[in-house]
């Protein structure tokens, strides 16, 4: 074994065991975790890293599916809505049918549905439910959508 296959392999070892210490602490969608090998080992060529990644799945270390569902319920625990954990999980390029599932099992497993969850924001913000203005309406309606929720759940609770 000459000189630059050991160093290889050393470095191929090394990037496991940094991808292991990085997931005991949190989970990693595939996308970002391939990322920060990427940025931390630059000798490693897109192929090892490829390896690396299918042996973290096959050891069920790296799961985009769980990885999914944690940030599903922890997004919805902050009160945001559906569109919003949709673009959050498609910037971290998880499969669209497993974002869908991911929030809809969250859902269930946590009792809560969006209109309820449109109602505990406005009430952690102090939504003053007696004003009847326009703008202020217009206003609450803006935050919302851009938290994520959709228009339908919004205009039943504001208007």
């Amino acid at each position: 074994m000459n000189q630059a296959q050991t160093n290889n392999s050393i470095s191929l070892k090394q990037a496991y065991n940094y991808c292991i210490y990085l997931l005991s602490n949190r989970e990693y969608s595939t996308h970002n975790l391939k990322n920060k090998i990427t940025q931390k080992y630059i000798d490693l060529n897109h192929q090892d890293i490829l390896d690396i990644i299918n042996k973290l799945k096959k050891q069920d270390y790296l799961s985009d599916i769980r990885y999914a569902q944690i940030r599903s319920r922890s997004l919805i625990r902050k009160l945001y809505g559906p569109y919003y954990i949709n673009r959050y999980l498609q910037q971290e390029n998880i499969d669209k049918h497993l974002i869908a599932s991911s929030i809809q099992n969250c859902l269930l497993e946590l009792d809560i549905d969006w209109v309820n969850q449109i109602n505990k924001y406005l009430i952690k913000y102090n939504y003053n439910f007696l004003d009847n203005s326009h703008k202020y309406k217009n206003k609450w309606r803006n935050k919302l959508y851009n938290r994520g929720f959709e228009s339908c759940y919004i205009n039943k609770i504001i208007f």
